[in-house]
């Protein structure tokens, strides 16, 4: 549910929050696509996706190198 709740107002634009409250969230979100919960990584991984897709991706420019590193950690 709280997944739900947070990609529903990332949906309605997080970047108004202070810069740091949002690289938390960012870094939050992908921090839980390696949850043992299935239901947490699901609502995680649909919170990146959302930040994502909401900015330039050179917004974010830590994304690609955490995803590639998780991947050589699976």
């Amino acid at each position: 549910l709280a997944g739900d709740i947070l990609r529903n107002q990332a949906r309605g634009g997080l970047q108004s929050l202070p810069p740091q409250v949002l690289t938390f969230v960012k870094m939050a979100a992908l921090n839980g696509t390696c949850a043992p919960v299935p239901r947490i990584r699901t609502g995680a991984s649909a919170v990146v996706v959302v930040l994502a897709s909401s900015s330039p991706l050179s917004s974010w420019p830590d994304l690609f190198p955490t995803i590639v590193k998780m991947l050589g950690t699976a």
